[in-house]
């Protein structure tokens, strides 16, 4: 899905489902995909075959789905049944923001992402990476979003964090020249490395790896 290899992705996610006809993480594989894909019909239809039991929580792509589709009412029900959940115990707040962004609500989106922010939700740190975020891509706060949480991972005193950059760097990725294809995870370490230590220079401003991950070889 991160490749937009869609087709790809759809084959392993049936494949999964060929193994194990119950599995289900947050999303269920076929169903992710399609959102992906941008199918959202074929989405609801998806999701409306499972048994509501199976999740342990209000189905929040299929809100998406829903929103989609001008089921307005639905996605909304669903939306409000997360955000009631979230008072009573810990719920991933990406998933809200993912249905506000459905709804075309980029104020309450960014909201609920900040507060993923605060709670430190894995999903947050790769906000690229969730179909359901490509809707809030071109808005500047994003970006802003991403740089905040770079500068949250690099070990910095309050003084350096607070203060403003006049210049940046960004490591661009390396391509495997290898034909080992093992050998990728070497040259993803590389760069880990080198942003590491330059993250050390207290007058440099790192840009985050995930924004500049669109000059991967092989990427538009």
């Amino acid at each position: 899905i991160a490749q937009g290899d869609y087709e790809s992705a759809l084959r392993l996610a049936e494949r999964v489902i060929e193994i194990n006809p119950e599995f289900l993480y947050d999303e269920d594989p076929i169903a992710h995909v399609y959102v992906a894909m941008e199918r959202w019909q074929d989405g609801v239809k998806r999701y409306e075959s499972i048994p509501p039991a199976r999740f342990n929580r209000p189905n929040f792509e299929l809100a998406i789905c829903y929103a989609r589709t001008g089921q307005i009412a639905r996605a909304r029900d669903i939306l409000e049944k997360l955000e009631k959940l979230a008072q009573q115990r810990y719920v991933d707040h990406t998933h809200i923001a993912a249905i506000y962004a459905a709804l075309g609500d980029n104020d309450r989106a960014f909201a609920a992402l900040d507060q993923a922010f605060q709670d430190r939700s894995a999903r947050v740190y790769a906000p690229r990476f969730y179909p359901w975020l490509v809707p809030l891509r071109e808005d500047p706060r994003f970006v802003e979003l991403e740089n905040k949480i770079a500068r949250s991972q690099l070990p910095q005193s309050a003084e350096v964090a607070s203060r403003s950059f006049d210049k940046s760097i960004a490591v661009l990725p390396f391509d495997n020249l290898s034909d080992d294809q093992a050998n990728a995870y070497f040259a993803v370490g590389i760069q880990d490395e080198i942003l590491t230590s330059l993250a050390r220079v207290a007058e440099l401003k790192v840009i985050s790896r995930t924004s500049i991950m669109q000059y991967k070889a092989g990427a538009g």
